[in-house]
């Protein structure tokens, strides 16, 4: 009896164990009832996810139809190019005594794929070369390389000298339809998605990028020309009949609107005209030339300026003052002197104009005496200027 009971208080552990690990378990799906506690706990896990992998809980959101799917694309499909652009049968462009010229390859009497781009001298043909796989839509001379533009947005960088590439094919967003470029080694495209792209090709750097498309937007807008003035890129558009020019600011990075001269001539201006607006539109064009460093424009308007600024009166002075501060301390309207002006010359004209107004003789007389305190120096800046 003793052994009985040796044995069977050391079966017991084992035998409860096991029973109690039995009734805990999880049930198979075939035993599964509603009444049982284990069959609640088992029926809220997911009988039809794999072995391995995470349940994961699905939005009970509506489904969206397509026209809603379209509204909220974040990728849009893509548009019409804003400027089209066609391979033309010659493009011409001239630097000095070159004639470079562009027109497609004739293969069994019909254009080919490809242009050749030959450069004429003064004693006949002095070099040959031909895209690839694409048509010539644009092309640019200057002093030290020609661009060439293709349909499929390549731009092909040549010698002026050989017609030997320097660069391999430049791939931009699209179809190239003009250029412009300087002696100082600057290259400007616009491509048929409205991005202006601007490059240093003597250190062969991006310096500016934009995307000129809304500007595109009215319905009549075109594209006329693409120009480098000074630092910056103006795109010539015609909309509705008229001129507009836009230019990109390097330090800005943004398009600056011109005003269209042919529009705003103070000489054919009416009587009618508010003095307000016609102060107005001479500041547009004031900070136009200073934008482009257009020294002629800028002493032309800043004379037509001073006349209505003067016109309005009293209220006027503080601008008039601020102009001719800036001249005396040569910083012209506070932005800078155009180079190749004279401070001096425009700051007399200014003092001379005011003289013969009653409410501004005072400032003229005090400018008077500043200019004759600092005329030295005034007229060395402009001279200065002059020699840049």
């Amino acid at each position: 009896s003793q052994m009985l009971e040796c044995y069977i208080s050391a079966l017991l552990p084992a035998v409860l164990t096991v029973f109690f690990f039995s009734i805990i378990r999880r049930p198979p799906r075939s035993t599964l009832s509603s009444s049982s506690a284990a069959s609640d706990v088992y029926k809220r896990q997911p009988t039809h996810q794999p072995p391995g992998k995470r349940a994961r809980i699905e939005p009970t959101l509506a489904r969206p139809t397509s026209s809603t799917i379209e509204q909220h694309m974040s990728i849009a499909p893509p548009a019409t190019p804003p400027i089209p652009v066609t391979a033309s049968d010659r493009l011409v462009s001239r630097h000095g005594e070159d004639t470079v010229e562009v027109s497609p390859f004739m293969s069994d009497g019909s254009a080919s794929e490809a242009s050749q781009v030959v450069c004429h001298g003064a004693n006949g043909v002095r070099w040959s070369t031909c895209t690839t796989n694409s048509r010539g839509t644009a092309v640019i001379a200057s002093q030290l390389f020609v661009a060439v533009g293709c349909q499929n947005g390549h731009l092909l960088i040549m010698s002026r000298a050989s017609g030997r590439w320097l660069l391999p094919p430049v791939q931009l967003k699209g179809g190239v339809c003009f250029l412009a470029c300087t002696d100082s080694g600057m290259l400007a495209a616009l491509s048929t998605d409205g991005t202006v792209s601007l490059w240093d090709m003597l250190k062969q750097d991006l310096v500016l990028e934009s995307n000129a498309a809304h500007l595109l937007e009215p319905p009549a807008a075109r594209v006329i020309s693409l120009e480098l003035q000074g630092a910056d890129v103006v795109l010539n558009l015609g909309v509705a009949g008229r001129l507009e020019r836009f230019a990109l600011h390097r330090g800005l990075r943004s398009w600056l609107c011109l005003t269209d001269q042919t529009q705003c001539d103070p000489l054919s201006a009416s009587s009618a005209t508010r003095p307000e607006v016609l102060v107005s539109t001479m500041e547009a064009q004031l900070s136009g030339a200073l934008v482009l460093g257009d020294c002629r424009q800028h002493e032309r308007w800043l004379e037509y300026y001073l006349r209505p600024l003067i016109d309005l009166g009293p209220s006027s002075e503080p601008k008039l003052r601020e102009v001719c501060e800036g001249l005396v301390g040569g910083q012209s309207c506070g932005l800078g002197v155009v180079g190749g002006s004279c401070p001096a010359a425009m700051l007399q004209k200014a003092i001379g104009m005011m003289k013969a107004s009653t409410a501004f003789r005072g400032m003229a007389s005090e400018l008077g005496q500043s200019l004759a305190l600092s005329g030295s120096n005034v007229l060395e800046r402009g001279a200065v200027s002059l020699l840049k």
